[in-house]
């Protein structure tokens, strides 16, 4: 009888044990959903104000690589203004500075199309803008660069004044994508920031309702259940009737 006795109480404890190794593990399970979840939407709230940080930098860089072609331009205009009027100190200071000028922006442009985040851009843009920025310097910048270089004044004011000013515009209109789109990409980034928030209020308070959970179940289910046990066994043990 007392080896049943024990066998009983043996075989009760296991079960509470298991009892409460499952919600034990129910728990730390609702944890980890919680943790994982608020760590992903965390993530993209911080990948998108890396994001929005980074949009300025981008806009500023192509938008210099832009004016240093129209510096460039302005530059060569004053070398052959300056080379017919027989300055060759001007001319060759100012065709120096536009050279350099067309480097720095081709720099800046490098840049741009090497940068890490495409900010969602449609499919093709960066294609179009290296189109127009290369019609832009070879068609334009670069023809009045050999025609300044021959002396020839007349040629520079009509490259300046036709070719170069309807590329300009053409490369200037691709760039404005990233001027209209601006405004997109800092509402997705607040977005993206208040959801993290959510995510972060919502772990904290998965963790106060999985602590108040397991505080109800200890007093409603596991005590009363370690009373039942224990008052059963002293039944069975003689000392309550």
């Amino acid at each position: 009888m007392s080896e049943i006795k024990g066998n009983s109480g043996y075989i009760n404890n296991i079960r509470l044990v298991t009892l409460f190794i499952s919600l034990l593990t129910i728990i730390l399970l609702l944890f980890a959903i919680s943790i994982g979840t608020a760590s992903y939407f965390l993530k993209q709230s911080n990948d998108a104000l890396d994001r929005a940080n980074l949009v300025p930098d981008v806009r500023a860089g192509i938008s210099i690589s832009m004016d240093q072609l129209r510096v460039a331009r302005q530059l060569l205009v004053q070398a052959a203004a300056t080379q017919r009027v027989g300055d060759a100190e001007g001319y060759k200071s100012a065709l120096t500075l536009a050279e350099n000028r067309v480097k720095s922006s081709q720099k800046r442009f490098d840049e741009y199309l090497a940068r890490p985040d495409k900010f969602n851009a449609p499919a093709g843009l960066d294609d179009e803008l290296a189109v127009n920025y290369a019609a832009y310097r070879d068609r334009a910048v670069k023809l009045i660069i050999e025609a300044a270089k021959r002396g020839e004044f007349e040629e520079v004011i009509s490259l300046e004044s036709d070719e170069a000013r309807k590329l300009d515009e053409n490369y200037a209109q691709s760039v404005r994508y990233l001027t209209d789109n601006a405004p997109q990409i800092n509402q997705h980034t607040e977005a993206n920031s208040r959801r993290g928030m959510l995510m972060a209020l919502s772990f904290v308070a998965s963790i106060v309702m999985a602590a108040i959970i397991y505080v109800i179940i200890r007093n409603a289910l596991l005590a009363p259940l370690d009373r039942l046990v224990t008052r059963i066994q002293r039944i069975a043990a003689g000392d309550l009737t």
